[in-house]
């Protein structure tokens, strides 16, 4: 008697995490498409940074919160790479090679996420300021506390890049600088 083949399963149900990483997949494509074809503005840099980054956000808060994640060391170790990927190809698309090292470092270590999540902001559009050789763009985020940034932007390659973050603090009432981003 020949082994029988095992049974065939044709139709899964995806997980929220292939789901989200499909999605973070297709905004990073069409953001990468779109800075091909034409030169960003600072504004459209920061949003598409920022669209990015939620979208990372949200399918890695997701996949820590997985059962998978919880109990198995090695798949773990897999999505922390994976993650840890996507965030280094969201960084060098985004960030300026200064910033790259400086601000990206601290996030690429701990693999931070939030509830709500923290990139989860819209971009100003009439806050796209000009000095000397360089860009800032306000944010305000969309829950949870009120929070406002700045990011600050400048020209690599004839693209602008994000090469720092402040954020708005009430009691000093003054931008502060973030050592991370």
């Amino acid at each position: 008697m020949k082994d029988q083949p095992g049974r065939i399963q044709f139709c899964t149900k995806p997980e929220l995490t292939a789901v989200l990483s499909l999605g973070y997949f297709l905004i990073h494509v069409l953001a990468t498409v779109e800075t091909e074809m034409k030169s960003m503005s600072p504004a459209e840099r920061v949003q598409t940074f920022i669209n990015q980054m939620v979208v990372w956000e949200a399918g890695f808060h997701a996949e820590k919160k997985s059962d998978h994640y919880k109990h198995s060391t090695e798949y773990r170790c897999r999505a922390d790479a994976d993650a840890k990927a996507r965030l280094v190809d969201i960084f060098s698309e985004n960030l300026s090679a200064k910033s790259l090292n400086a601000l990206g470092a601290a996030r690429l270590e701990t693999l931070g996420t939030g509830r709500p999540p923290e990139y989860d902001q819209t971009v100003l559009m009439d806050t796209e300021n000009r000095f000397g050789t360089g860009w800032t763009v306000e944010t305000r985020k969309t829950k949870g506390i009120n929070q406002r940034y700045q990011y600050i932007l400048k020209m690599e390659s004839g693209t602008p890049k994000i090469s720092g973050v402040n954020v708005w603090r009430n009691s000093a009432e003054k931008w502060e600088h973030r050592n991370a981003i």
